[in-house]
């Protein structure tokens, strides 16, 4: 179970992740027109407005009846953050989608047999319970961070995360076994220095 957990998930997490870190050298189209001021005037302009990112960045491309209407990007990070393309994302969720399954399965299984008989209600849900804390959390930090900073700080820090955890797992390799099996080997281990 450890090999798999961490052959057929954690390593294809990671890589995933890696794969979507953006490498290509196209950069998103901005959403905004340009970078040169402005000259057009409002007059219905609150004093609680702030207008000079408008006079700054101009009018935003959002008349789609003519050719100058289309999306694109408006956060500062994408002037000089390349896109993520096409393959790249494709191979990047799809690597995640198979592998993502064999993480939460294989977790909770060996989770299960190395508490034993401990209370297992107990002890499972508060798994369940930290993974799903995570499931609220992740999504609203990683929006946040994508928006301050970007791509590469989104995806290195999801690959940082699993990397992480596959630190954290070969680090207590030894002790992810049932609990049954490693008492048994202790017991071993004691009758041969009894013996000795």
């Amino acid at each position: 179970e450890r090999l798999v957990y961490l052959i057929l998930g954690l390593i294809p997490m990671l890589g995933g992740r890696i794969a979507m870190i953006p490498m290509g050298s196209d950069y998103p189209p901005l959403l905004l027109r340009s970078l040169i001021p402005n000259t057009t005037t409002t007059t219905e302009t609150s004093p609680s407005m702030d207008m000079s990112a408008f006079n700054y960045y101009g009018m935003r491309n959002n008349n789609c009846d003519d050719d100058t209407g289309h999306g694109g990007c408006a956060l500062k990070w994408c002037e000089y953050t390349p896109a993520l393309t096409l393959f790249q994302f494709y191979l990047g969720y799809g690597i995640s989608a198979v592998s993502y399954p064999f993480c939460m399965a294989i977790c909770q299984g060996m989770f299960s047999k190395v508490i034993g008989p401990r209370p297992q209600g107990l002890w499972m849900g508060l798994l369940t319970a930290v993974g799903s804390l995570a499931r609220i959390v992740s999504p609203i930090f990683v929006s946040e961070i994508y928006k301050e900073f970007g791509t590469y700080w989104t995806f290195g820090l999801c690959a940082g995360s699993i990397g992480l955890a596959m630190v954290v797992t070969l680090a207590t390799y030894g002790r992810l076994v049932p609990l049954e099996t490693r008492m048994a080997r202790q017991e071993g281990s004691k009758k041969e220095s009894v013996k000795l």
